[in-house]
């Protein structure tokens, strides 16, 4: 229940008003703030705060000078802890003072940078080095037509790239990187996980998995060119290759008359297996790692299972069985 303004209350108020602190004012009311500025304001005294309090935080000139002298070196968010002040009001402060009229155009030396570094240092890094804002690096990495992951020197490779070489669809690819066909190495980037495979990896993988890509749907020509030409391997050293290698003149001629995927038949452990985890809720990397299968190959047996009930219970009986 409120507790009612006695008369002398009111005149108390009235007098001391303005007169003593606020704080005194309470304390010889037991009131609250609000309850005393709602009642002075009722009886119509003055309740706005001293111009002092009212002003903001004025800049002074050594603020202003160290802006000037600054703004163009050091990153915005340093200023900003530097002078004690957010980030909104050194940007405006120093449009006022002229300094940030102008865009600070990237260099020949910059982009360089960016594109040899994207996808190896994380975004913060690449900022804090080229001392710009995490959107203007975003902004010219897409200007730049920059992917998530870029190739280091021509010595690594992403997904993406391969997966425009081999003509191999992105998820059945990363499925071989999960299972460990492809070999690789990975590293975070903020949050995310990239990964990027050497060419001599790659040189590999083809050469032992040859029924897991066809020379008619790929760029046979980027892919010669990592025997007919030098590669920069892992450890910095350089190597020639000659010609393309037999195995792979005898693939492209075989793949003429017709390129046929080996299948891998599914036993009845695997299906069990494989419907175990499902109902285990495993991820489908989970799953394409422990069965050694890519990911298409999975939901379609997944969905066969689901889809063939007879077949499932039949499964299930001869596991029970045994």
């Amino acid at each position: 229940m409120k507790k009612s303004w006695t008369q002398q209350e009111i005149e108390y108020l009235r007098d001391s008003w303005g007169r003593i602190s606020l704080a005194q004012i309470m304390d010889s009311l037991s009131r609250t703030e609000d309850s005393v500025m709602r009642k002075a304001r009722r009886i119509g005294l003055c309740v706005k705060k001293p111009e002092k309090d009212m002003l903001k935080k004025r800049w002074g000139v050594e603020e202003d000078n160290f802006i000037i002298e600054n703004y163009r070196v050091l990153t915005v968010e340093a200023i900003s802890q530097q002078l004690g002040r957010t980030v909104y009001a050194i940007r405006k402060r120093a449009l006022a003072l002229g300094v940030a009229g102008e865009v600070s155009r990237w260099s020949i030396d910059e982009m360089e940078f960016l594109n040899e570094k994207w996808g190896i240092l994380n975004l913060d890094t690449i900022a804090q080095k080229l001392n710009r804002s995490r959107n203007s690096v975003l902004l010219k990495a897409h200007q730049m037509s920059l992917r998530e992951q870029v190739a280091a020197n021509g010595v690594y490779l992403t997904p993406n790239d391969i997966s425009d070489i081999l003509g191999i669809n992105i998820r059945t690819l990363y499925s071989w990187i999960w299972n460990g066909s492809l070999g690789h190495r990975k590293f975070k980037v903020g949050k995310k996980r990239k990964y990027q495979i050497a060419v001599e990896n790659l040189c590999e993988f083809i050469e032992k998995h040859q029924d897991k890509w066809n020379s008619q749907k790929a760029d046979i020509i980027q892919i010669k060119s990592y025997y007919a030409s030098y590669f920069i391997a892992r450890n910095n050293t350089m190597t020639i290759r000659g010609e393309i290698p037999e195995w792979m003149v005898e693939k492209i001629e075989r793949d003429k008359y017709g390129f046929r995927e080996y299948l891998k038949p599914w036993t009845t452990k695997e299906e069990l297996k494989l419907l175990q985890m499902a109902e285990q809720k495993h991820t489908y990397k989970e799953i394409c790692i422990k069965l050694d299968r890519s990911i298409e190959s999975v939901k379609a047996k997944l969905h066969l299972l689901y889809k063939q009930e007879n077949r499932i219970s039949y499964i299930y009986k001869e596991n029970t069985n045994n």
